[in-house]
């Protein structure tokens, strides 16, 4: 290496300083490209999940509060529900734990289950 940054300079071309401009520019395209599709795929998939939480809610409107009522959903909680803030006990059959809000066809078999009498063995 002598040092001499004029003969490095001497080496490089018109040619070599277009290709790289051209090279620069193509990957500054591509990484613009990759940004904007990116971007426009978060975009379009946040709207589509937004759609179908809209669709979900405007059905589930729709039902009657004894439909509602038989699925264990207040009216006041189809918003909650549908974004999925709402969690349901897996072993539950009332998404808050409320027996009030639990279906009405469950609705009386807690009262049998306390009430019920056990016969007693004897002794």
């Amino acid at each position: 290496m002598s040092g001499n940054v004029y003969e490095l300079r001497s080496k490089i071309t018109r040619s070599d300083i277009d290709a790289g401009v051209r090279r620069g520019r193509e990957l500054r395209s591509r990484y613009i490209a990759n940004l904007i599709s990116g971007g426009l795929k978060a975009i379009i998939t946040a709207v589509a999940a937004w759609s179908r939480r809209l669709n979900q809610a405007r059905h589930l409107a729709d039902l009657p509060d004894y439909l509602l009522k038989d699925m264990g959903i207040e009216r006041h909680q189809i918003e909650r529900m549908v974004s999925g803030s709402l969690r349901r006990d897996p072993l539950s059959l009332s998404p808050t734990g409320n027996p009030s809000s639990s279906p009405a066809f469950w609705r009386g078999r807690e009262q049998t289950a306390e009430t019920s009498t056990v016969t007693k063995r004897a002794a």
